[in-house]
């Protein structure tokens, strides 16, 4: 059978495009395995020749404690150390990371400061993977300028941990205790009750989310997991929010490339719906959908879900549906009916004018004209304080993650193709800083009403 995690792949010819937390996970998860797939000779493996995945229980192969690891930011200025450095302590933990990564940059605070409160019984190594594309001066850069410099040093262009600890997301940890994989966890779960916990040697302590959520419905969404599940010809059900699972889509397919299993967890009611009306309600994102229902908090997803659990405890839900093989078309007309039956909310797409913020140029030079062979990098995700910037940058790109920050339509008329480099203020949310940043640089922004096409949500009828 085929197992599909990507959410921009849900089913071949369904590309669904997440909500931009749920992508970046699963996008990091993609990118990073590019390096386990590729062996490199300078990857400086020594002993591990032949490398096979960890799980939990193994014990770390002795020549991983000694094969040399490039690193930065170490306090003591190294370039190179091994794990076998940090063997004295109670706790290893291998947290991924790359500098795109959202949740992971936003984690750093909490891990100094754990770092700093276990200091004699833990060691945090950061890992940063060479498939990552990351470059050694921009990790060194997202680490050290911040508001508050990041302690914790970092493991770069790895090729040998990523193969170990193959990750299913990002953010993912690995929990080493007494020389053996304790735990495969998100990185949410690197709590100070969690530690204490791992440290004392109480493998309850911390849920082991990476592993569990391969095939949620074996172990997690089944009232009694050891039933047959072979037993059922069709089979759905729709249950509430699990702590022990993370927002996912699973789409199953046999030998022969049919349908016959569907798979939500902890999702969000708009994370159905984007695969029931697929593709256009995936394509209109917050920004260009009007909730005209009585409760909108209940379908309007907030930015970061990783500090919203009281909103996911209360909407999001965990699907599984189970039904003979059928192709793509039918298999999605069968999760309408159950979307419909289970939710209820109408969707149509129309025109409807409403406020846009509007982009024009008089000069385009002043943000395309650079040498071509300048590097494209950007700190938009680095969430350091500082003023941001893009450097041969898409500017659809740009505009596109202003339209998903502010919620509201971005609408660009500059006819700019090139790619751009600007600077902006450490607050893309400041409208008025916004603007006065485009109009040093030759573009203007002000805010007008616009017929576009947009995706309207309403609940549902009612009957007499």
């Amino acid at each position: 059978m085929n197992i599909f995690f990507r959410a921009g792949e849900l089913l071949p010819n369904f590309r669904i495009q997440f909500i931009y937390s749920a992508l970046l996970s699963v996008l990091c998860f993609s990118m990073f395995s590019l390096s386990a797939q590729t062996p490199r000779r300078d990857s400086g493996a020594g002993g591990l020749k032949a490398i096979t995945a960890l799980k939990i229980g193994d014990t770390i192969p002795e020549a991983l404690w000694n094969t040399p690891l490039q690193v930065v930011n170490h306090p003591s200025g190294k370039e190179q150390i091994t794990l076998n450095y940090y063997r004295d302590k109670k706790l290893i933990i291998l947290d991924f990371w790359a500098t795109w990564c959202g949740p992971c940059l936003k984690s750093f605070p909490k891990l100094d400061s754990l770092q700093a409160d276990f200091k004699d019984d833990l060691a945090i190594l950061l890992v940063n993977s060479r498939g990552s594309r990351d470059t050694p001066q921009r990790i060194k850069n997202v680490l050290s300028k911040r508001v508050n410099p990041v302690q914790m040093p970092s493991i770069i262009n790895d090729t040998i941990l990523i193969k170990l600890f193959p990750p299913q997301s990002l953010t993912h940890s690995v929990w080493i205790r007494d020389s053996k994989v304790f735990g495969l966890t998100l990185s949410d779960k690197i709590t100070k009750n969690s530690l204490a916990g791992a440290i004392a040697g109480m493998s309850d302590s911390i849920s082991q989310n990476a592993g569990a959520t391969a095939l949620p419905e074996k172990n997690q969404l089944s009232s009694a997991p050891s039933e047959d599940n072979s037993s059922y010809i069709y089979r759905s059900f729709l249950r509430g929010y699990n702590e022990q699972l993370t927002r996912r889509s699973i789409v199953i397919q046999d030998s022969s490339g049919n349908v016959n299993r569907i798979v939500f967890t902890n999702s969000p009611i708009l994370d159905f719906y984007k695969l029931a009306y697929y593709p256009t309600l995936a394509s209109y994102g917050p920004a260009r959908t009007i909730l005209h229902v009585k409760d909108p908090d209940r379908l309007h997803v907030p930015n970061d879900l990783t500090s919203a659990k009281a909103w996911m405890e209360q909407h999001t839900f965990n699907y599984l549906a189970t039904f003979p093989a059928r192709s793509n078309g039918e298999a999605v007309k069968l999760f309408t009916a159950d979307i419909d039956r289970y939710f209820g909310y109408r969707v149509e797409f129309a025109e409807r004018e409403i406020g846009c913020w509007i982009i024009t140029t008089n000069d385009p030079r002043k943000i395309t004209g650079f040498p071509a062979d300048l590097p494209r990098e950007t700190n938009l995700s680095d969430n350091t304080g500082l003023p941001l910037f893009v450097q041969n940058y898409p500017f659809s790109s740009l505009v596109g993650q202003l339209e998903r920050m502010h919620e509201e339509p971005f609408i660009d008329e500059t006819q700019i193709s090139k790619p751009v480099s600007m600077d902006l203020p450490a607050d893309l949310m400041d409208m008025a800083k916004l603007k006065r940043s485009f109009e040093r640089q030759g573009l203007r922004l002000r805010k007008e009403s616009r017929k576009i096409k947009v995706a309207i949500i309403t609940d549902p009828k009612t009957t007499n």
